[in-house]
């Protein structure tokens, strides 16, 4: 009988693959499907993180940390923008309820201080789909957006490697970074 994948099992894997791995390309390959895998169970992330934040905003939580990785949940609360940002460190995004639309930008250096951002590309990511970001791509920027469906947050689980400034594990966090 098979088991069900949770986010032990999950923090587990991601320990191991950080720790034998250096590659962002390597990492997020083997880090995808497993991300899939965990969201696939309904039971992988309590009801607790997948509420909105405080005043109906967008709800964060830090689910795991330690000086490699970041495991967190984020609920976007209908017309979210996480306004365009850099990725410097390799990423993995599922989708646990509803969407999102992630776009990609590319960065070109304009005056000094500032960049033009050209749209790469527009993903609309539906329950399920994962998105890997890897540091030096052409994408260097990202927009991810909640599109507006009043009565519906979505949810999203995250994974992502660590400046070497943090330290230390922690888990299950509620709205905190």
């Amino acid at each position: 009988m098979a088991t069900t994948y949770a986010l032990p099992d999950f923090i587990a894997d991601l320990d191991r693959i950080t720790r034998d791995e250096s590659s962002p390309h390597v990492i997020t390959e083997k880090v995808e499907p497993l991300l899939g895998r965990l969201i696939r169970n309904p039971a992988a992330l309590p009801a607790e993180y997948r509420t909105r934040g405080p005043g109906g905003g967008r709800g964060r939580y830090m689910l795991h940390r330690t000086p490699r990785f970041n495991i967190t949940a984020v609920v976007w609360a209908p017309g979210d923008v996480a306004a365009a940002h850099n990725h410097d460190t390799w990423g993995v995004i599922g989708v646990i309820e509803n969407r999102i639309e992630e776009t990609r930008y590319r960065v070109t250096p304009d005056t000094p201080g500032h960049a033009r951002l050209e749209v790469m590309r527009v993903m609309r990511h539906e329950l399920g789909a994962i998105s890997r970001l890897v540091p030096g791509e052409k994408c260097t920027a990202c927009t991810i957006r909640r599109p507006t469906t009043p009565w519906r947050s979505t949810c999203t689980a995250r994974t992502w490697s660590v400046s070497s400034g943090r330290r230390g594990a922690r888990t299950a966090r509620k709205n905190g970074s």
